[in-house]
């Protein structure tokens, strides 16, 4: 009996190990479809043309095609391929699979694609393009060079996305005889997409970009672009806040270059369903709006500031020559029943907050020409000179700007001339 039991249990282990490659082979065919599946949206649709199984490894092919009839037509006129055919060799290994895809027209579009799928779940993506350069069809004297770059992505079950990439280079020329160069491109990112928009932090960043002239010369050269942002959930209160920060080492223009620039913004517990639901309207219905669609924006726009939230721009700040300057502002609209829909200007009532900027002393002496306008505020009391420089210190309440000084400014008066 103990024999049996032995033997029995051997034999189950070698069927075991002989249908093996069969279920994960089944795995694998089901795993490319639902991708394409998922895949399939109303501006690219994702096709699986053909998938040929085997034993130990299978055969595939998806075709992604440009289905957006105005951006089809774009690609067509200017003589650049609408779809896109995808070669895969599956392997079937012990606790997933893995892919090798490459582009069927891969002398003109050289990506080679690298992917491992284990059975929890998981994925990794591995991409590399070669040199690639783009001609169109009803302009001969523009085209569109890329340098070899990479692609990698760490893709858990539930969506949860880290992934980074890098180009060393981009040329555009274009027929007026202008070009834009962009150097050392790369950029990462941990996070999810969740109703519409990212739920974690992501980074770009481009250590040059140049804008040349038909004659060669440089219209304006950046150095050291970056911009980074980070989005969080709080699931209990139904809201998210987001904070954005985008940093430039310098800013080459023709007569001037502005050096050490920066721009912090951030909001701060916006309602989650409404912004969602304003999303999905601007996306869907941003050419046709109906009735019942501006009902619904009202109804999303009074739930925002029913909820109450923050923006603030934490800091902005530049150098001009010697001069620099820099400021800052937040505005909260408080937590409360109020339908804004129905008299907008109630908004300017209910915010809360403070603004600050500052104007160094050599920032008026490089600049003369902003003296006058640097008295006039002295003289109203909405600006003090100290030994450093110029000053605005305020404080937003009631609708209201109140000043260092004593002075008081109603805050439409400061805000009317953005809108005209």
């Amino acid at each position: 009996m103990n024999n049996y039991k032995k033997y029995a249990a051997i034999g189950g282990a070698v069927a075991l190990a002989a249908c093996w490659p069969l279920a994960v082979g089944q795995f694998a065919e089901s795993t490319i479809i639902d991708a394409a599946k998922q895949l399939d949206k109303k501006e690219v649709s994702v096709e699986v043309v053909n998938y040929d199984r085997g034993y130990l490894n299978a055969t595939a092919q998806t075709k992604i095609t440009i289905v957006d009839s105005v951006l089809k037509q774009q690609l067509e006129l200017d003589g650049l391929p609408t779809t896109l055919i995808l070669n895969h060799q599956i392997h079937h290994g012990l606790f997933g699979v893995s892919s090798d895809t490459k582009t069927e027209n891969y002398t003109e579009i050289p990506i080679l694609i690298h992917s491992v799928t284990s059975f929890l779940g998981s994925t990794s993506v591995e991409v590399k393009s070669e040199k690639m350069t783009f001609n169109f069809a009803q302009d001969a004297n523009s085209t569109l060079a890329f340098s070899p770059g990479t692609f990698n992505a760490d893709i858990s079950r539930d969506g949860q996305v880290k992934f980074d990439y890098q180009l060393d280079s981009f040329n555009g020329h274009f027929a007026n005889g202008e070009s834009l160069l962009l150097n050392s491109i790369s950029g990462s990112g941990d996070g999810k997409k969740q109703q519409g928009f990212w739920i974690g932090q992501q980074n770009v960043g481009l250590g040059e970009i140049n804008m040349l002239t038909p004659t060669g010369e440089s219209a304006f050269n950046i150095n050291q672009f970056n911009y980074r942002f980070n989005t969080k959930e709080n699931a209990s209160e139904a809201t998210f806040s987001s904070q954005h920060h985008v940093s430039i080492d310098s800013i080459e223009l023709e007569d001037d270059t502005l050096t050490d620039l920066g721009f912090d913004i951030s909001f701060k517990d916006i309602g989650m369903e409404a912004f969602t639901q304003l999303l999905e309207t601007y996306q869907a219905k941003s050419q046709a709006l109906t009735s019942d669609d501006v009902k619904a924006i009202t109804d999303n726009v009074d739930s925002l500031f029913e909820k109450g939230f923050t923006v603030s721009l934490n800091k902005m700040k530049a150098t001009i020559r010697k001069g620099h300057f820099e400021g800052d502002w937040s505005l909260t609209v408080p937590k409360g029943d109020k339908k804004v829909s129905q008299n907008p200007m109630v908004i300017l009532s209910m915010l809360e907050g403070e603004t600050n900027a500052f104007i160094s002393n050599d920032m008026a002496i490089e600049f003369p020409f902003i003296q006058a306008g640097l008295d006039n505020l002295i003289q109203q009391g909405v600006m003090l000179h100290k030994a450093d420089g110029y000053h605005i210190n305020g404080e937003i309440k009631e609708g209201n700007v109140e000043f260092k000084s004593g002075k008081k400014m109603p805050l439409f008066a400061l805000l009317a001339p953005l809108f005209m």
